[in-house]
């Protein structure tokens, strides 16, 4: 790698070391070499850019927090982990200011190699796991699931904890997710799924973790619950839904109750004529 203290995205392209642009504020990823992408399971670049992060995942808090904190020019080494990437240990990085393409400060953090960290027991990254707020889980190659964590045993009931197509409900949306990570390396949709307090959007990102089919861990299953969120989003879209223009009649919120008059006035007519006719 090379030594200079702001290196450039071109002179990290090739390099064997793992190099990622952050966009510190909203915890995205907007570029990574092929070691960057590789190390989150990616195929090419779309997966990063693509790929949801939780702020509350360590090594995403820290980013955020040196990206506030550093300024130009300035370069730290720190510890970023990511057990949604299914990595046990920590990536030891070189951090440093960046602009992204807009002109805003972002974080450019290259990897110096797995950090051998002896204070990170198997045991505190089980616990870490099970901590995630989000609904997550360990997934076979053929879909069955095998480690559901504490946020995801509170979501879904007992017999939606076998497999995904349990999960989804349905065998052939399961079906269609599996040959897309199988093509892909990552996917993530929004589907509405049953869950023990009734249906939900959830936002589901299924991440291939290694080649090797047998693993019971081949890939993670991300599941964001965002029906509050899109709730909002409809309503916030009906409240700015464009009012009539002045001479503009608003459409009826009821036509039955308008048209309600004209019928009883015709009804009338027809009466008033057939006693005419009869007398």
């Amino acid at each position: 790698m090379s030594e200079a203290v702001n290196p450039t995205l071109e002179d990290l392209r090739e390099i064997p070391e793992a190099a990622w642009l952050w966009d510190g504020v909203r915890g995205r990823i907007v570029w990574a070499n092929k070691a960057g992408i590789s190390y989150f399971g990616g195929d090419s670049l779309f997966d990063l850019v693509d790929r949801p992060f939780d702020f509350q995942e360590p090594g995403v808090e820290n980013i955020a927090a040196l990206a506030r904190r550093l300024k130009r020019g300035q370069v730290e080494n720190a510890l970023l982990h990511f057990p949604s990437a299914g990595h046990n240990v920590p990536v030891s990085c070189r951090c440093m200011v960046h602009a992204l393409s807009d002109g805003r400060p972002g974080l450019l953090a290259v990897a110096s190699g797995m950090a051998a960290v002896s204070d990170v027991s198997t045991e505190s990254l089980a616990q870490a796991f099970d901590l995630l707020p989000s609904a997550a889980a360990f997934m076979g190659k053929e879909g069955a699931l095998h480690r559901l964590n504490a946020a995801a045993l509170l979501l879904f009931g007992a017999g939606q904890r076998i497999s995904l197509a349990a999960l989804l409900d349905t065998a052939e949306a399961s079906a269609d997710l599996l040959t897309r990570l199988e093509l892909a390396g990552t996917v993530s949709v929004i589907r509405t799924i049953p869950a023990r307090i009734g249906p939900r959007e959830v936002r589901i990102t299924l991440r291939r973790l290694t080649t090797d089919s047998a693993s019971p861990a081949y890939a993670m299953v991300l599941i964001d619950d965002v029906t509050d969120r899109r709730a909002l989003e409809r309503g916030a879209a009906m409240l700015t839904a464009p009012l009539p223009r002045a001479g503009e009649a608003a459409p009826p919120s009821n036509p039955n109750r308008q048209n309600k008059p004209q019928r009883s006035r015709r009804l009338l007519r027809q009466r008033r004529n057939r006693s005419s006719a009869a007398a």
